[in-house]
């Protein structure tokens, strides 16, 4: 082959000018760079801050270097310009470094300026699935917004959420309705009445009819169903939750269990009854004189002024029952038995899993399913811990202690409720209509 000894040759000088060109070119890139960011921070030294924002953005593009992105978002927490912030936060920031703990010290301390708490726990969410290194800043801020909640919503009355449909019973006024356990409307209210929402709930409609309705509003099952399976019970007016397997169903005379799957007449004539739970109700049949009943209607233990009943209506939420004979209330187990041997002048029903509030010697504390006096207050009032918190009023006002005793909501209220599975309660503003307290670290 003629030119055989210069393709050798040829190749290098064509490799040498290829170095060449990508160097230069390298090096003209490295200008380029370079002179964005001079360009930028002249602009940002002249507070010219919407064309410094725009090279810093250029040259991150070219470069993703996170000390230029972070460089850049000092021009909006310098100028306090904090929804800026946080926009540049999610388009540039995360984007640039998604696993770099920096990421998120920037954009949480910029909504937490902008009180916006919802987005914040979204973005420590992301940061404690992405980043393996943790950020003292970060835990230390959000640390400082816990127990951050909003108010939402506005009810004359309230019932209780189920924790199975997640539904809560409200009420404007006239009308109940449902909600589910974001506040927002889950069934219009349209019902004189409205119980408790298990996969159904108890209703009586405008014109005086008593059923039941399912999750969806439609009716699931209708007195007329009970009243055929049991002619000689009369027309029925109102029922309860169904539980324990028992619907509770009124006549206008006597309350009586039926079995909720066939309807049948189980036991009754009782002028009030609780919810069946763990086996266990309380029931009166002259409305003085209380005692307990399993669930085949055998008296269990002997009689009592009264029994206390949980927020939905149970006797025995736990394994432990609170009952009064005089001035004294105690505890009582499952058999009738009495449980310890400490009384209290006032008390409420356990609320299931947690301690029961009791007042002793002026002030109210806690007790346990077993007797145990918790050292925990002294409160001027308080309700049963439920999900981990109690409502405890301090000074007229109503906030929420964990199990420690200590406040985690300051008292602002003139009444409160129960804590639910999702950090949701109902609270009592100014003492005239209810609000749903959300707590932002478990709804966002």
């Amino acid at each position: 082959m003629k030119y055989k000894g210069l393709i050798f040759p040829l190749m290098l000088l064509a490799l040498g000018a290829s170095v060449f060109y990508l160097a230069d070119a390298r090096a003209a890139s490295k200008d380029e760079y370079a002179e964005l960011v001079d360009t930028a921070r002249l602009y940002a030294e002249n507070g010219i801050y919407t064309d410094a924002v725009s090279a810093y953005r250029s040259a991150i593009d070219e470069s993703g270097s996170m000390e230029l992105a972070l460089e850049a978002g000092e021009i909006f927490t310098s100028e306090e310009d904090y929804s800026g912030a946080v926009d540049w936060y999610e388009d540039v920031l995360s984007a640039v470094a998604p696993k770099d703990a920096r990421t998120y010290e920037y954009g949480i301390s910029a909504m937490l300026k902008e009180e916006d708490y919802a987005e914040a726990f979204a973005a420590y969410d992301l940061y404690a699935k992405r980043c393996r290194d943790k950020s003292e800043k970060v835990e230390e801020m959000m640390a400082g917004i816990e127990y951050a909640y909003k108010l939402s919503g506005s009810y004359a009355e309230h019932g209780e959420f189920s924790y199975s449909s997640g539904l809560a019973a409200v009420s404007s006024g006239e009308k109940w309705g449902y909600i589910s356990r974001t506040g927002s409307s889950a069934i219009s209210k349209i019902y004189a009445e409205a119980g408790l929402m298990g996969e159904t709930a108890p209703v009586v409609n405008a014109k005086g009819a008593a059923y039941y309705i399912s999750t969806d509003g439609t009716a699931a099952i209708t007195h007329e169903a009970f009243e055929e399976a049991n002619p000689d019970f009369g027309k029925i007016v109102r029922f309860k939750e169904v539980s324990g397997g028992y619907a509770a169903a009124y006549n206008g005379k006597e309350w009586a269990y039926f079995d909720a799957e066939s309807k049948k007449y189980k036991f009754g004539g009782f002028k009030e009854a609780s919810l069946m739970a763990n086996g266990i109700a309380a029931v009166t049949e002259d409305g003085k004189e209380w005692h307990l009943i399993d669930s085949e209607g055998k008296k269990v233990g002997g009689d009592w002024d009264e029994i206390c009943l949980s927020s939905k209506g149970y006797a025995c939420a736990s394994g432990a029952v609170i009952a009064r004979k005089g001035s004294s209330y105690q505890l009582i187990g499952t058999d009738g038995e009495r449980i310890g041997d400490a009384s209290f002048s006032d008390a409420r029903a356990f609320e299931g899993g947690g301690a029961a509030a009791v007042k002793k010697a002026g002030k109210w504390t806690f007790v346990k399913t077993d007797g145990t006096v918790l050292d925990l207050g002294p409160f001027d009032g308080a309700k049963s811990f439920s999900n981990g918190y109690a409502a405890a009023e301090k000074d007229g006002l109503w906030g929420f202690v964990d199990e420690s005793g200590e406040f985690v909501v300051e008292p602002a209220f003139a009444d409160a409720g129960y804590m639910t599975p999702w950090g949701t309660a109902f609270v009592n503003k100014q003492g005239d209509s209810w609000s749903l307290l959300s707590f932002y670290k478990d709804n966002h």
